[in-house]
């Protein structure tokens, strides 16, 4: 789900506790807006963040699994 990185504070937290997603993938330069917003994370099961001089090696070095076959019941 895309948010508008305009959105203020406020916005965004109601988008977050409203939807289901259970990731988060987010730019550096949004870190602003979403340090209000430290107690909305605790939902989110993943996390990335892109961007900066670190990005490829942070995702080069994360060992954990990268795909998880979906449980179909």
């Amino acid at each position: 789900m895309p948010v508008n990185t305009k959105l203020t504070g406020s916005e965004v937290e109601y988008i977050f506790t409203h939807s289901e997603a259970k990731a988060i993938i987010y730019d550096v330069r949004f870190n602003e807006v979403l340090s209000q917003l430290s107690h909305c994370f605790e939902k989110f099961e993943d996390q990335l963040v892109v961007g900066g001089d670190e990005t490829l090696a942070t995702v080069i070095a994360d060992d954990s699994i990268l795909f998880k076959q979906p449980e179909i019941n």
